[in-house]
């Protein structure tokens, strides 16, 4: 990014849903305007509920996420290019309260996959460029209170074998038959 193309700011942001007290979003850094649009900063999260994402990750991810807290303090930067998105991502994350269920159709509620108070993970290093094979480093990974829901499907299959699995493609109507 150019210096001329820099604008340098914070932001600060509040989510809730219900009675639970607000998570909080604090971000100071950078933002690029000219022809790499991007940004570049400190992230700060705090018990940022994660779970009001649900309805912009239904269908992202095979799971429907009924509650989960991330905390997470680090660096950040975004950079979109001709190419695609870089991304790199360098701090300590930690999610609390989490409990994740089966996807459904909408408006239904699957059956309890996953639940937990804590998971602890510091030294993460995400970095992903475009045309290149996106690296993950992690600290130490701590779980606390987790348990997960394994059920044997009538077919004798466990439940979480379905995470992520694509259905077969349709037989085609202008396939030739055989005869």
């Amino acid at each position: 990014m150019c210096s001329s193309d820099l604008v340098a700011g914070s932001l600060r942001l509040q989510a809730a849903q219900g009675k639970a007290p607000p998570g909080r979003l604090a971000w100071r850094g950078t933002l690029g305007l000219g022809e790499a649009p991007g940004w570049q900063g400190q992230l700060t999260l705090q018990r940022w509920p994660v779970h009001l994402l649900q309805p912009y990750l239904a269908g992202l991810v095979p799971v429907t996420v009924a509650s989960a807290e991330l905390d997470w303090a680090g660096q950040t930067a975004v950079t979109q290019s001709p190419q695609g998105l870089a991304v790199r991502l360098q701090g300590d994350a930690r999610v609390q309260h989490v409990k994740l269920l089966a996807a459904t159709e909408p408006g239904a509620l699957g059956d309890e996959l996953l639940s937990g108070r804590d998971l602890v993970v510091p030294g993460v290093n995400w970095q992903s460029t475009p045309g290149q094979v996106p690296s993950l480093g992690l600290g130490t990974v701590k779980l606390q209170d987790f348990y997960a829901s394994l059920v044997v499907t009538p077919q004798g299959r466990l439940n979480l074998n379905a995470l992520g699995a694509v259905a077969p493609p349709a037989p085609s109507a202008s396939a030739p038959s055989a005869s």
